[in-house]
């Protein structure tokens, strides 16, 4: 397991998380990266008390850090789109 692998252990994706992941073709190890070190974060009570939006490049986890949750995973983009044209546009780059 690589070093940065090494510090997310602990941390759980719920069915749903994984679910938004893979739709929005995100990896595991990349939604872990913005959930542990984020270049962005700030707090969202849309999705509930003490619930976090944390980013790194393009992916973004919805967290609740004292369980270390991830809730549901998001693509950082100021636009809405669907997962598929989420996805078509990640593999075009």
């Amino acid at each position: 397991m690589n070093r940065e692998l090494q510090a997310t252990l602990g941390w759980k994706l719920t069915r749903h998380a994984r679910t938004a992941a893979t739709s929005r073709g995100f990896t595991v190890a990349q939604v872990l990266m913005a959930a542990t070190d984020p270049d962005l974060r700030y707090t969202s009570f849309i999705y509930g008390q003490g619930r976090e939006v944390r980013c790194i490049g393009d992916v973004c986890a919805v967290v609740h850090a004292p369980s270390q949750t991830v809730l549901t995973v998001l693509w950082h983009h100021a636009e809405a789109w669907t997962d598929s044209q989420v996805r078509e546009a990640r593999l075009a780059c």
